[in-house]
């Protein structure tokens, strides 16, 4: 699968622009696992960190609600975060790779950056070792505000990207004519040296652009450097854009040409100006959490790995018969399944199956698992949200059951074999036309009709 990274570079959009630039492929690749795996993963970026990537890896594992619970990240492991007494402890390698992310994240921003200040929280704590709760409240309430700032900072382009790669909606003449006049003004207007094609979409396209020749094949398996995913389609098509990716994937600019188009924002007849804002402006960049599935068999075989942008279903697949499940989170069993099926959703994924089946919707920007059952024996089984940095252990109980990944590689699971779920540290970064909560709403209202009536009209 395709692991690229990112030419383009971009900038933090400032009054005063001194700020050093970083780099897209560091930007748009949020460390999302476990919080020693976040620090690990920040700690490890390019000399000059990416200031989105550090921030949200620190505020990530710092950001709590209250000083009782502390952060739910900090509570994953008792080696991370202990709470005896009232008073918290930290672990104090942890604490220490913290406040090395914190000066670096200091030292990347401009001198008059307010955001200096928030930072100040966690550097100004009495100890590495013994963090008191009030201090520790104050810090997470800091980084709670950072976070809400660095969701609605802007993006600028340093320079246009030079390689777009394009995905379209299969089989649709429609959109195979607007993706040729998408193509020709990337082409004769922006000046785009390398524009990549699926080498479906290539072979149907070769005789329009023979003469072109920056406009190329590409496969999933290709090591070559994307700066930009361009898409013309609906859902679906962001579905398999995201899984040609098993790891880094580029920011991808989502046009509306499919059925639904909850995920797709933009319009096409505004493409140009999109494109313009898009290329010489400032664009958002929103972090759109996956699944990280793996299959456990009974074989010694190595397990497949995927990373899921909407959601896990394990159902009953061709037989007659209902499906029995068992549900453990970390390792703890938590309840059994008996009925049609099970889906774990991204909160991207709570407005697809899992809603048709009776689950919540849930914004985006929340980091949780969905588990909603598929016609449950037990009238009592509800669905649940889960936070995300557990593991999920579905282990298969009678004969057979199917594992899908959006909609997608169907596995099936014979008794005694397991699917482990968590958090991939690999996000899909897409570009907002207004910002993550605003394009939300808009897609409740505009593709689910949500609390539609004639009187709010």
């Amino acid at each position: 699968m395709a692991t690229q990274q990112n030419e383009a570079e971009v900038s933090e959009a400032s009054p005063s622009s001194p700020e050093p630039t970083v780099q897209v492929s560091d930007a748009t690749v949020v460390p999302m696992g476990r919080p020693a795996d976040r620090a690990e993963a920040a700690l490890g970026n390019s000399p000059c960190p990416a200031v989105i990537a550090v921030a949200a890896a620190v505020a990530a594992a710092a950001a709590a609600d209250n000083p009782a619970a502390c952060s739910s990240d900090f509570e994953e492991h008792r080696d991370v975060l202990h709470m005896e007494n009232g008073e918290g402890t930290t672990d104090p390698q942890l604490w220490c790779e913290l406040k090395t992310m914190a000066r670096r994240l200091m030292a990347s921003l401009h001198p008059e950056d307010t955001m200096k200040d928030m930072l100040q929280a966690l550097l100004q704590c009495s100890s590495d070792e013994d963090c008191q709760e009030q201090e520790l409240y104050e810090t997470t309430q800091a980084f709670a505000s950072l976070k809400t700032r660095l969701s609605t900072r802007k993006q600028l382009w340093k320079c246009h990207p030079r390689t777009i790669l394009m995905t379209k909606k299969h089989q649709d003449l429609v959109v195979t004519a607007k993706l040729k006049t998408m193509i020709r003004w990337l082409i004769d207007t922006a000046h785009i040296p390398n524009i990549l094609l699926e080498t479906a979409v290539f072979d149907e396209l070769r005789d329009t652009f023979a003469a072109d020749t920056c406009v190329r094949a590409w496969t999933a398996d290709s090591d070559e450097p994307i700066d930009l995913i361009i898409l013309l389609g609906g859902d679906g098509t962001l579905l398999h854009t995201a899984a040609l990716f098993q790891g880094r994937m580029p920011p991808v600019l989502p046009f509306a040409l499919g059925s639904m188009g909850f995920l797709t924002p933009f319009q096409f007849r505004t493409f140009d100006t999109s494109l313009r804002t898009i290329f010489n402006g400032n664009c958002s960049l929103f972090m759109r959490m996956r699944l990280q599935c793996r299959i456990a068999r009974k074989s010694a075989a190595a397990p497949p790995m995927f990373h899921v942008l909407n959601e896990v279903v394990l159902d009953r697949g061709p037989t007659a018969y209902v499906t029995k499940l068992e549900i453990l989170c970390n390792n703890q069993t938590i309840t059994r399944v008996v009925g049609d099926g099970l889906i774990i959703a991204t909160p991207t994924g709570s407005t697809a199956y899992s809603v048709a089946a009776g689950g919540s919707m849930v914004h985006p920007d929340m980091s949780c698992f969905l588990i909603t059952p598929i016609c449950p024996h037990s009238l009592s089984f509800r669905p649940i949200i889960v936070p995300s940095h557990i593991e999920l252990e579905i282990r298969v109980l009678n004969k057979a059951a199917w594992a899908s990944m959006d909609g997608r590689h169907q596995h099936e699971l014979v008794e005694g074999e397991s699917i482990f779920i968590s958090c991939s540290p690999h996000p899909v970064p897409t570009i907002t036309q207004q910002s993550a909560t605003d394009d939300w709403f808009t897609g409740l209202s505009r593709c689910l009709s949500w609390n539609t009536r004639e009187s709010f009209k």
